[in-house]
């Protein structure tokens, strides 16, 4: 016997790929029901999802009937199902599983408004699903039942990052990769203006103009998914430079980075800490430490017997521990202990 997962994460068929690999969790015994695309023009949602953070991509009510469990990831998928489970009787009579990424980050700093939303989106759920075990107190804190949280792993897909990638010629000395708002560009400015140190960068060239971009960054601007993957291939060191936030911010670029057999400097953040060890699988400098972050580039690059240390451990670790598979095991363990999911051997 199965269980029926509707699912909000902006696909509506089973021919798109799904975000996170969200296919692992069939052989475990989850039956993905997709709804279907909601008839309302790209215009108007748009114009939802930037005013009130909804994505409507999709339309539940009808397929709901047919779901044992509701599943939807990332806050902005979230916000539509957990406002039809406050509104209408039949989506209440189904568990309703979020997993959110930033959202610890918004209840901390964001206004009155979003702060009211985020809770209520956050009240709706049964189970709250998040990636770095330092947001449990935040959420404890506004509100949300210890007994709903599971702190989960996030995942990547290692199958792009072959392992025998690790070996191949690399003339890229050092790539940092990244725009979201979690990203210190300032630091990595500081870091390396004067050193000589060439960083290729992957990120939009606004990010650079109210910044004193030194000679040694190199802005390439946005580049396609596949030159991305590329560029892992050809760096030595992978810099990510992050702000200290509630989540994991960079956590993506830097596990790429290590699936690809780079070595990895991240910032040394406390949601970080749940991803990579100081001197084990990263090297890992203080927040908004310049001379740090400088040192530990430096010290990559100058010793290649070091540096190839800290690429067999976290090309291990990476390949091991967060492919995209993990994550959904992981949320599959939380709810077997909460009697959510199949009975074991119940696999398709």
């Amino acid at each position: 016997m199965t269980t029926r997962v509707l699912v909000f994460n902006s696909t509506t068929t089973r021919a798109e790929p799904q975000p996170y690999g969200l296919e692992a969790l069939e052989p475990l015994g989850y039956d993905l029901v997709l709804p279907p695309r909601a008839p309302l023009p790209r215009k108007v949602r748009d114009v939802v999802h930037h005013r009130w953070g909804f994505q409507v991509d999709q339309l539940g009510l009808r397929a709901s009937r047919r779901a044992d469990l509701t599943l939807a990831y990332l806050e902005p998928n979230i916000a539509y199902p957990a406002m039809l489970r406050h509104a209408t009787p039949r989506m209440r009579r189904t568990p309703l599983v979020g997993i959110f990424c930033w959202a610890a980050e918004e209840l901390l700093t964001a206004d009155d408004v979003r702060r009211r939303r985020l809770r209520r989106m956050l009240s709706a759920c049964d189970v709250v699903g998040f990636f770095s075990r330092n947001q449990r107190d935040v959420f404890v804190s506004h509100g949300v039942a210890e007994d709903k949280l599971a702190v989960l792993p996030f995942g990547i897909d290692t199958s792009q990052f072959p392992v025998s990638a690790a070996g191949e010629e690399r003339d890229i000395p050092v790539l940092s990769v990244g725009w979201d708002r979690g990203r210190d560009y300032d630091t990595l400015a500081r870091a390396v203006d004067g050193s000589g140190i060439g960083v290729t960068v992957v990120a939009p060239r606004e990010r650079f103009a109210d910044l004193s971009a030194p000679a040694e960054l190199d802005v390439l601007g946005t580049v396609p998914h596949a030159e991305y993957r590329a560029l892992l291939t050809r760096a030595q060191v992978v810099v990510v430079p992050t702000h200290e936030l509630a989540y994991p911010t960079g956590q993506t670029v830097a596990m790429e980075a290590a699936a690809a057999g780079c070595a990895v400097v991240v910032t040394r953040t406390e949601a970080m800490e749940d991803y990579f060890t100081d001197g084990v699988t990263a090297a890992m400098p203080p927040v908004a430490d310049a001379p740090a972050l400088r040192a530990r580039i430096e010290g990559l690059l100058g010793d290649p017997t070091r540096r190839s240390e800290l690429v067999t451990r976290s090309l291990e670790h990476a390949h091991q521990h967060f492919d995209h598979a993990r994550l959904w095991q992981a949320l599959d363990g939380e709810l077997r202990s909460r009697n959510l999911a199949p009975a074991r051997g119940a696999g398709r």
